[in-house]
Parts: structure tokens; C-alpha cells; sequence
């Protein structure tokens, strides 16, 4: 449920903008969303193609300030092509497990979950390696 008293502004989202609940959703994900697990990210795609709306949402929502303070060794790169190849994301992790999400199909939530799952995996160590 949506908090009444949720400054969606601190997370850099435009609040007029917010007109429905997947936006919301984004605005509440991309606030939870931390790179700290994450070495590089590559975002690829091509203008031209049907499908890239997602996936320039997404890299706006990834090149802002607040989100790249969570990792600043965290490499953002944008590959503009014209090739009309589907949009990708490819990702590597700080012990260098490489993913790539093939964007194509996937909506802006969707792609901002699947960077936060992987984040999450790598972003934080348990207990009892970090005594070790």
C-alpha cells in the first residue's frame, strides 16, 4: 500500500507524472533499488525499434544521482546502435557473474525488479563471511 506521507520527489520522480499505479509501483521500487552489488551496467539498444520505451525509462531512472551515490564505482554506460537489434542490459557483478536481460518484452518495473533481485544477491554479504 502506497504510504500518504512517501516524498516520491527525494527519489527523484516527478510527482505529477504519477497517474497510475505502475508508476507508483516504479517510483516505490526504484526507492528500495540500491547498486551496491553491481561492478557495470550496459544498456544497448536502438532508437528505431518498436520495444525500447522500457528500456529508456529504465536508463533514465538509472543515470540519476541519487540511485548512482548507492555504488559511484558502479559503471553506467548507454550503447546508442542502429542495427534494429532488441534492447539489452547487460550486467556484472562486483565478483564478476555477468547477466544480461534481454528488454524487449519487459515492462520499466519489470526491469527495475530484475536489477534489484540481482543487486540484492551480490550487494550484501552474510554474517559469517563477513567475520571471517
Amino acid at each position: 500500500m502506497l504510504s500518504p506521507n512517501l516524498d516520491l520527489e527525494k527519489v527523484g520522480v516527478d510527482v505529477t507524472m504519477l497517474g497510475n499505479v505502475v508508476q507508483r509501483s516504479v517510483a516505490l521500487a526504484v526507492k528500495e533499488l540500491q547498486l551496491k552489488g553491481l561492478k557495470r551496467i550496459h544498456i544497448q539498444f536502438d532508437p528505431f525499434h518498436p520495444s525500447t520505451r522500457s528500456i529508456r525509462d529504465f536508463a533514465f531512472i538509472i543515470s540519476s544521482e541519487k540511485l548512482r551515490l548507492t555504488n559511484p564505482s558502479c559503471s553506467v554506460k548507454n550503447h546508442i546502435v542502429c542495427d534494429r537489434s532488441p534492447p539489452t542490459i547487460d550486467l556484472t557483478a562486483i565478483n564478476g557473474k555477468k547477466y544480461r536481460l534481454l528488454a524487449e518484452h519487459l515492462t520499466v518495473l519489470e526491469l527495475i525488479q530484475q536489477l534489484g533481485d540481482i543487486c540484492t544477491k551480490y550487494g550484501s554479504k552474510p554474517a559469517e563471511q563477513e567475520s571471517n
